[in-house]
């Protein structure tokens, strides 16, 4: 095999694509700052990398037209969860043209005439595929999910012909197997069956083989599936935690991408006011260290590291110091912890093959002991107020909303009445704070109305968002270079500024936590992200 760079721009590459005709690769790329996708093209064999697309929002996962005139992208708006709108723009730019919206996956039909997306019909619904024209017109759901809300199937890829889809249907956030659908009879078929994690696929220019990344050993890796004989087979000779590859149209170049991201947790003593007084100690590493959670009494952090070579929970002193592995699972990923109200225990979320349940571990790392059992995704525990239940995100029945069970666990009863997650009582349990769609939203316990807290109706915070009563932490990330953190006081109403992070923000973890005590805020943040195409020539 031989190996060579294909881009070097400072910041993440990815999405990598071929154009039809060979002569170039599509990509998405953050750039130095960090905090904007745009869409570029390179010519495979010379020339400089050429920016595409220049919008504030995230533009990525382009798609080429047959013709490699055109791309199809994904832009999704940063202040907001809602879905991202399909734009087609000329491969050299030019005027854009927004299609309709999806909420993830891209791919564009040889004949020219369709896309395929993956997108919801209503709020909280399943997510399946729909085929679409260019124009937004005829759309038609080809997967459908609606009795298993919990799954949704993204990743869609067109085989050569324009007959099949091979596509990625996950079980929970981790977790997936490779499937193909029929476009004329509908039938779907199941082409893996141990829910491994996989993360992208591609077909063979023949049509007959499916390449797809599988960490069936332990490693990311690409392999190939022989559709006439069922036959299994690694890629050997590549570098292994590969995450996405795109295949060159006679087969013979393989792009992927070769990644380094350093996430830190910076704790910050806050001074009466509830502002940072003094420097932050940090807890760094090599590896990945996010998630962060202070104890009530701000003396412990919690968060969740990848420095044993696995994603487990560790344990540190407000200081930064003494950090202690706590979790020994060895495989698969912990995350979303939180600490009981007296500081003895700590709920977190753990995907494996299977699914996302919810575990209990004793703060010294005893006792440790599986709440839920439920098939599909539960997950983002939280403590009630006097520690007798915890709150969860269930996908069990009718999409995401907000469950609880006893702590020791038991029967679950659904919460909220519509889609929430990651929630958080007030500290004298008569209310419950979650996000819906990325804002923060307000139940009344125990059957009272959900309503928006009007102050932050228009702001997005994800999972960067801490309650720390009478006070409400957040961090926002716009058009500015760098994200910026506030604080809402709950009772008076008033939002004030608490700086700016000297970096980007995680995706899809938490990102902020404030001690119960007022005395400690702990954040985690992308300190630099670097991640270069390469092509792979001779690889099979």
């Amino acid at each position: 095999i031989t190996i060579e760079p294909f881009t070097t721009l400072s910041g993440m590459e990815q999405d990598p694509a071929f154009s039809p005709d060979g002569n170039l690769i599509s990509f998405s790329s953050e750039g130095m700052t960090l905090n904007n996708r745009d869409i570029y093209v390179k010519l495979v064999n010379k020339g400089e990398p050429l920016r595409i697309t220049t919008h504030p929002d995230d533009d990525f996962k382009a798609t080429w037209s047959p013709d490699s005139k055109l791309l199809a992208f994904l832009r999704r708006p940063k202040q907001s969860d809602t879905k991202s709108e399909v734009v087609i723009i000329p491969a050299l730019g030019g005027s854009e043209r927004v299609v309709t919206e999806a909420s993830d996956g891209l791919d564009w039909s040889p004949d020219g005439q369709k896309l395929v997306l993956t997108d919801t019909d209503r709020p909280g619904g399943p997510m399946g595929l729909d085929l679409v024209s260019t124009y937004g017109a005829d759309r038609t759901r080809i997967t459908n999910r609606e009795n298993s809300p919990q799954y949704h199937d993204s990743n869609p890829k067109f085989s050569p012909d324009g007959k099949r889809i091979a596509f990625l249907r996950f079980w929970s956030d981790t977790s997936a197997d490779l499937y193909l659908v029929d476009l004329q009879t509908k039938q779907e078929i199941a082409l893996t069956r141990d829910r491994g994690k996989l993360t992208d696929i591609e077909w063979s220019p023949d049509g007959q083989k499916i390449y797809f990344v599988s960490n069936r050993t332990v490693n990311q890796r690409i392999w190939s599936l022989n559709l006439q004989t069922g036959g299994l087979q690694m890629i050997k000779g590549l570098p292994i935690d590969i995450e996405e590859f795109a295949l060159s149209p006679d087969g013979k170049t393989l792009a992927y991408i070769q990644s380094m991201i350093d996430t830190i947790v910076d704790l910050r003593p806050l001074d009466p006011n509830r502002r940072p007084s003094t420097p932050p100690c940090v807890i760094n590493s090599s590896q990945v260290d996010d998630s962060p959670r202070l104890s009530p009494d701000g003396k412990k952090l919690v968060f969740v590291s990848s420095r044993s070579g696995f994603y487990e929970l560790w344990v540190s002193n407000s200081d930064c110091r003494d950090n202690v592995q706590l979790t020994n699972f060895s495989g698969y990923s912990v995350g979303s912890p939180r600490w009981s109200p007296d500081g003895k225990s700590i709920v977190f979320d753990r995907s494996t093959n299977q699914q996302t349940d919810i575990y209990r571990i004793d703060a010294d790392g005893s006792g440790l002991a599986q709440l839920t059992t439920n098939t599909g995704e539960d997950a983002m525990p939280a403590w009630s107020a006097g520690g007798s239940e915890i709150y969860f995100t269930s996908a069990r029945e009718r999409g995401r909303e907000i469950w609880k069970i006893p702590s020791q666990g038991g029967l679950a009863q659904r919460v909220t009445s519509s889609p929430g997650r990651d929630a958080t009582p007030s500290p004298d349990g008569r209310s419950l704070y979650f996000t819906r769609e990325g804002k923060l939203w307000q139940k009344w316990l125990p059957d009272g109305e959900e309503i928006p807290i009007p102050e932050l109706a228009s702001i997005s915070v994800g999972r960067f968002w801490s309650l720390d009563f009478p006070f409400l932490h957040f961090i926002t990330q716009g058009d500015e270079e760098y994200p910026k953190i506030f604080q809402f006081h709950l009772e008076n109403r008033k939002i004030v500024p608490l700086g700016e992070i000297p970096g980007s923000l995680p995706r899809w973890v938490p990102g902020i936590s404030a001690s119960r005590t007022g005395n400690r805020l702990a954040i985690a943040y992308v300190r630099y992200k670097i991640g270069d195409i390469v092509l792979a020539r001779g690889w099979e």
